[in-house]
């Protein structure tokens, strides 16, 4: 699970141009982390290419 984990805070991190570290499991995107609506599609779409998966 840790692995998971990782990858997606890697891939929040890179996306919104924001220190890993700074990401916890409770954050927002949009109010902790400065996320707008582009930045959460195009999230959304990093995630998928990641994962192989639809969200």
């Amino acid at each position: 699970m840790d692995n998971i984990e990782q990858r997606v805070k890697k891939i929040v991190a890179e996306q919104l141009g924001v220190n890993e570290a700074d990401i916890k499991n409770e954050s927002s995107f949009v109010d902790d982390l400065g996320a707008d609506s582009l930045d959460t599609v195009e999230l959304v779409m990093a995630l998928e290419e990641e994962f192989e998966c639809e969200i």
